[in-house]
Formats: C-alpha cells, sequence, structure tokens
C-alpha cells in the first residue's frame, strides 16, 4: 500500500503527471496487479485537471511497451467515459438517482 500512502503527500500529489500515472499503470499490469490498478484508475480519474487528450506522446523507444501504454490510454478512456456513465464525476460531485432504470 506504500502507493496509495504516496498519494496522500501534498508534494507528490503536484509534482504527478498523467504519463506517470498511465506508466505505473503499465509496471502494475506487468505484474499482474489488477486490484491496483483499480486503484490507480480512480486515482485518474479523481484528477479533472487531467485530460486524456493532453496526454503527451510517451516517445517511448520500446515499440512493444509503447503499444501496450498506448492501449492503456485506449481504456483508460474507456473506463472515464463507464464512470461518467453512472453519474460519476471527476470533480466529486457525482448525480445522484433514485432508482437505477432512470439512465
Amino acid at each position: 500500500m506504500v502507493l496509495q500512502d504516496s498519494r496522500a503527500i501534498p508534494i507528490w500529489r503536484v509534482r504527478d503527471t498523467p504519463l506517470r500515472s498511465i506508466y505505473r499503470l503499465y509496471a502494475l499490469f506487468l505484474a499482474g496487479q489488477y486490484d491496483l490498478m483499480g486503484y490507480e484508475t480512480e486515482y485518474f480519474f479523481k484528477r479533472p485537471d487531467w485530460k486524456l487528450r493532453n496526454i503527451p506522446d510517451p516517445q517511448d523507444p520500446d515499440p512493444l511497451r509503447y503499444a501496450v501504454v498506448a492501449c492503456i490510454v485506449e481504456e483508460l478512456h474507456r473506463a472515464v467515459n463507464w464512470r461518467l456513465s453512472l453519474g460519476l464525476r471527476r470533480n466529486g460531485e457525482g448525480i445522484y438517482r433514485d432508482r437505477e432504470d432512470d439512465i
């Protein structure tokens, strides 16, 4: 849980970037730590200033890693849109529904 604990440190959050988060997702994927990938995805989602369209091209020299990172960004896009479709908002103010069928 060191990674999660680090996120609570303000200086760590200030210096963190979307691309670093993507590479953390990559490392977690390689390690098979899928539950921690969920936490990292949620962390990314709760950073409303991080826009997927603004993630810079990593220009990774390893073509395989570059391809996997591109796939992670694509799946992160789907995950963000899925959360938004549930009524969750990146600023923490979700849409509350009376029933699940009123979507």
